[in-house]
């Protein structure tokens, strides 16, 4: 009967040792702020020791540190949001007034806080467009110059 009883306790030891590795690993990965990895590694202690409590009150605590988490970047997700907005914003503002490098500006800061945004690359391509106008208004303009006072229409003008 002892023999039974050592093995139960052998196998509790190990059950717990084991628990308490995969805690450790948890542990570390909370501080590098991993916490979907910690919790599987709380998962994996909580099927080697199932009745471990330290298990059960740290997968609660780290659950509670990744809601936090997702919170924070959800809401630095709106700050930038905003951010871009206003930089649209500020770009259309100058493209109507035809400030157009002012207007470019604009977009590159908003492509720095979120590239890739297609509103920013539609606005960019609107901006790009009225460059490509202002320049064939400008040339043309040259040429009509040109051909009033008889010049060279490559020639600059000063206006």
């Amino acid at each position: 009967m002892m023999e039974f009883n050592e093995e139960i306790i052998d196998r509790s030891h190990d059950q717990r040792e084991r628990a308490s590795q995969f805690l450790k690993q948890a542990d570390a990965l909370v501080k590098k702020q991993s916490f979907a990895s910690a919790l599987e590694s709380i998962r994996h202690a909580k099927l080697a020791d199932p009745f471990n409590p330290y298990c059960l009150a740290y997968e609660e605590r780290v659950r509670l540190l990744l809601r936090k988490q997702e919170d924070e970047k959800e809401l630095q997700a709106g700050i930038l949001r905003e951010r871009v907005r206003q930089y649209l914003h500020t770009a259309e503002h100058h493209l109507s007034r035809r400030k157009l490098a002012d207007a470019l500006e604009e977009v590159s800061h908003a492509y720095m806080v979120s590239p890739g945004d297609p509103e920013i690359e539609r606005m960019r391509n609107q901006i790009l467009v009225a460059l490509r106008e202002d320049q064939n208004q400008q040339r043309a303009f040259r040429i009509s110059a040109a051909k009033a006072q008889h010049v060279n229409p490559r020639a600059p003008v000063d206006l």
